[in-house]
């Protein structure tokens, strides 16, 4: 009985620790420039001040800045690699 209990926390602990790992992510100019709702969002909160992250609000203002540019197709797969597509 104790080792099941033991197996359950090193579970719990191993899936805590993998989800946070994912919400700490760095997000890419591309990872904002194929998620417009996220893009919009995020811009919102630098301009509003409410994220006082200086690094993430200058990846989101780039990829504000680049959105149409992407949306009209205009990067090329090494542009695209550049702005951190995987």
């Amino acid at each position: 009985m104790e080792n099941l209990i033991r197996l359950s926390l090193l579970a719990l602990f191993s899936i805590t620790l993998f989800a946070c790992n994912e919400e700490s992510k760095e997000m890419t100019v591309y990872d904002y420039l194929v998620n417009k709702p996220l893009l919009d969002s995020d811009m919102q909160n630098c301009i509003s001040g409410k994220e006082n992250n200086v690094h993430k609000c200058d990846i989101v203002k780039s990829a504000y800045n680049r959105y149409n540019f992407f949306e009209e197709g205009l990067y090329s797969e090494k542009d695209l690699k550049e702005l951190g597509k995987k």
